[in-house]
């Protein structure tokens, strides 16, 4: 009877890449669920069974960061997307309280390795950027 694998929450409002996110995380052997919005995420209730969220940090509707923030304690680690790199995207994360802040486009590895140091440890503060 082995343990379940980490559930990942993605919140991406790009179709194609929530369906490639969900491809990578499963092809890693870890359990994905993707929703396009954070309001479809609070709908079902799956934030607070997630070990670790990945969010689009701009998203239509409430922001990623935003909600993220507004979460009670204790809340799932998360790591932050985001196709604008800029420093205010960036600060916007760390400040919500995310464990990595990730440029569009970038690896998967990067993704995979991110998730797993949020998993593995619950450090705030630390945020990896790439």
């Amino acid at each position: 009877m082995g343990t379940q694998a980490p559930l990942i929450v993605v919140v991406e409002d790009d179709a194609s890449m929530g369906q490639a996110l969900r491809r990578l995380l499963t092809a890693a052997g870890l359990r994905a669920r993707v929703y396009p919005s954070v309001e479809a995420l609070t709908e079902v209730g799956d934030a607070g069974t997630a070990d670790c969220l990945v969010l689009d940090l701009h998203l239509g509707g409430q922001g990623g960061a935003v909600w993220y923030a507004s979460l009670p304690s204790p809340r799932p680690p998360a790591v932050f997307i985001s196709a604008r790199p800029e420093p205010t995207s960036r600060r916007a994360a760390l400040q919500a309280g995310g464990r990595a802040f990730i440029a569009k486009p970038f690896d998967g590895a990067l993704l995979l390795d991110s998730v797993a140091r949020a998993i593995g440890d619950g450090a705030v503060g630390h945020l990896v950027t790439a």
